[in-house]
């Protein structure tokens, strides 16, 4: 199964939509989303868990960390593991810019 195969296994119709300002208001341990391939994912619970560190979610935490998820080369089993965090879909608003390019 390809990356974008899983991560859009989801029924989108039943998604939640956000908007990249209302994710940044989660960029806490308290309250932790990012977007990657524009699904919004609440990894809060998962920080602690991550095999890599909070630090890099975190660093992330509120912004869309894309480029920063398929750059580490991450396994298909991460891929599949975000599908169960997965809360809705982001709606673009005008131009956005990634974290990792700002």
């Amino acid at each position: 199964m390809e990356v974008a195969e899983i991560l859009e296994s989801h029924d989108v119709i039943k998604l939640k939509e956000y908007t990249l300002a209302q994710v940044g208001a989660h960029a806490d341990d308290d309250s932790c989303w990012i977007v990657i391939l524009d699904r919004v994912y609440d990894v809060t619970q998962y920080i602690s868990d991550h095999p890599g560190g909070c630090d890099i979610i975190l660093e992330h935490a509120g912004y869309d960390a894309t480029m920063a998820f398929l750059g580490k080369g991450h396994s298909p089993k991460a891929f599949t593991f975000l599908n169960d965090l997965c809360i809705g879909i982001l709606v673009k608003v005008g131009s956005i810019k990634s974290h990792a390019l700002i």
